[in-house]
């Protein structure tokens, strides 16, 4: 089986215990970790914030982040929207890349993306999502959005 650009053969799994092990010796010491510097979430059982627009609209959707630096959905985050769900109609103010882990989005250009695709949307860019069913992603946005009308036109709702 090829791993990493490596070919393992039978007994390969005691080398690579060893290499761990002599990497582990040479490694440089390092501070412990302390418990208020690491924060871990299980996506599947954590509870998520829901996602309040600035001028109070609330949608259904929710956010898990743990950078409480930035606001909230900005910065690295895992998004849920629930089924039936429609974005506002919104440009990015910086880059937005995102990776489906569940359900499927529909864009407002026409364009079905589906769990495992990962996409990337320039800084400007302008659209709205809606999901059929739900769905769930890990999201990276590097600043808050604008909104581009106080609520989704019916004209773009499925």
């Amino acid at each position: 089986m090829a791993a990493a650009g490596f070919v393992l053969n039978e007994g390969a799994g005691c080398g690579i215990q060893r290499a761990i092990q002599n990497h582990q010796q040479k490694a440089r010491p390092m501070k412990p970790i302390a418990p208020q510097d690491r924060r871990i979430a299980n996506i599947y059982d954590a509870s998520f914030q829901p996602f309040v627009y600035p001028d109070g609209v609330a949608l259904g959707d929710a956010v898990l982040q743990h950078d409480t630096d930035l606001p909230l959905g900005v910065g690295f985050h895992v998004y849920r929207m629930p089924a039936g769900m429609v974005t506002r109609s919104h440009r990015h103010n910086g880059h937005e890349q995102f990776l489906i882990l569940e359900g499927e989005l529909h864009e407002s250009d026409g364009t079905i993306l589906r769990a495992g695709d990962l996409v990337f949307y320039a800084n400007g860019t302008e659209h709205n999502s809606y999901t059929p069913e739900g769905c769930l992603l890990a999201v990276h946005i590097a600043g808050p959005e604008t909104t581009l009308d106080s609520e989704t036109p019916a004209s773009q709702k499925p």
